[in-house]
């Protein structure tokens, strides 16, 4: 098996697997394992528990001294799930990657199959520093499944690392920041919310429970505490400055003349770091209460139910943050010895990452990789080829000795 020697390469093939969230990743997986393999590499597969989708672990130490290798480095994180294609008008098959005016297009190129790439293609190089022990740090890799809808794969990832004493010093995760530090981002939770009313022939209104009627109620309400949010917690720091709601999907109804029995919506939480989520869930969930109450005096069977699909938890901007923050601005900074110290702009962003849970793992945690946010999830996805060679860059600087 012969495999690409630069990141370019890598990243075509690597969009060339279809790991949309609801297909298996293990095809990637397992090449991306192979290919480890030829380096003299002992990767981990940790699988979801059907075992159609896996995430990967693998460290490189410098060969000497001889100690406890489970300890220090930096974790380089990134996800192998990518967001659905359906619907999209793209020029051409969005899992056969074409280049195009500097740009490599394909579902994945930006987000975020180009930080891989540039891991994967650096690895040779680290192997052959860390015979040599001139690796800076201990480096990780974390291939990742199910980022997209709700980081489902990586706390099991984080347990193992648990059980095998692992404890990394630092994680950088890999989403498109244009290679800009992301310090915090919001943590985001999804409800459901279903609302069981009494049907019955709609000249009869006064017998039944509509629900379509009192999920009306709910999403009213849900905007209200939504605006109210405007005059709570703020961050100025982000982009949109405080906690939002928004209701996404709706569902209700079979007919005109039919008083319905049953309506259901989602709705997100999108939470400051420094905001407790689960205040506003609270005040909905009371809410729905009061209105269960109502409805029942016509039905007891009646209600309305608030069932949690996703929590993803916020990334916080922490003290911990400044020595990583140091060495990627010191990997950022092309041979101008005028840095002195380096320095870094900073962002805070309102899309969740897995960076949430790699801090709640007590690693601290800084968003950084190549590509442009803005260019991800739609028709024609891109990176440009100079992005990831400034990733690179990076990565070389990052782990290679004066």
């Amino acid at each position: 098996m012969t495999y690409p020697n630069n990141s370019s390469d890598w990243l075509q093939r690597l969009v060339g697997f279809d790991t949309i969230s609801h297909n298996s990743n293990l095809a990637l997986i397992d090449d991306i394992h192979a290919f480890l393999l030829t380096l003299g590499l002992s990767p981990m597969i940790v699988p979801n528990a059907v075992g159609d989708k896996a995430n990967l672990w693998v460290s490189i130490y410098n060969h000497s001294p001889a100690k406890a290798k489970q300890s220090g480095g930096i974790v380089l994180s990134g996800h192998s799930d990518v967001v659905p294609v359906a619907n999209q008008a793209w020029s051409q098959n969005p899992f056969c990657a074409w280049i195009s005016d500097g740009k490599i297009y394909g579902r994945g190129a930006c987000d975020m199959k180009g930080f891989l790439a540039c891991v994967l293609n650096f690895l040779p190089e680290a192997v052959g520093l860390a015979k040599e022990n001139k690796l800076t740090h201990p480096l990780h890799l974390a291939v990742s499944f199910d980022e997209e809808v709700g980081c489902l794969g990586v706390p099991l990832l984080l347990a193992k690392l648990k059980t095998w004493g692992a404890v990394p010093d630092y994680c950088i995760v890999g989403e498109p920041t244009q290679l800009q530090a992301v310090v915090a981002h919001k943590g985001i939770s999804v409800y459901e919310c279903t609302i069981q009313g009494k049907s019955t022939h709609s000249s009869l209104t006064p017998v039944g429970v509509n629900a379509i009627s009192y999920g009306a109620k709910m999403i009213e309400f849900i905007t209200n505490v939504a605006e109210e949010a405007k005059d709570g917690v703020q961050d100025t720091a982000f982009d949109v400055p405080f906690t939002t709601l928004s209701v996404g999907q709706i569902q209700g109804g079979t007919a005109v003349n039919i008083v319905p029995d049953s309506c259901s919506f989602v709705f997100e939480q999108r939470h400051l770091p420094n905001s407790d989520p689960d205040v506003i869930i609270q005040k909905i969930c009371a809410y729905a209460e009061k209105l269960s109450q109502t409805m029942q005096k016509i039905a007891p069977e009646c209600g309305i139910y608030l069932t949690k699909k996703v929590a993803v938890p916020a990334l916080p901007c922490h003290d911990k943050q400044a020595e990583l923050l140091t060495l990627i601005a010191k990997a950022k900074t092309q041979d101008n010895a005028s840095a002195n110290p380096p320095k870094i702009s900073t962002q805070k962003v309102a899309y969740a990452t897995e960076g949430g849970h790699f801090y709640q793992a007590d690693i601290p945690t800084v968003i950084c990789g190549p590509g442009r946010i803005n260019e991800a999830h739609k028709a024609d996805e891109f990176i440009a080829i100079s992005e990831l060679e400034r990733c690179d860059r990076m990565l070389a600087r990052l782990f290679t000795k004066d």
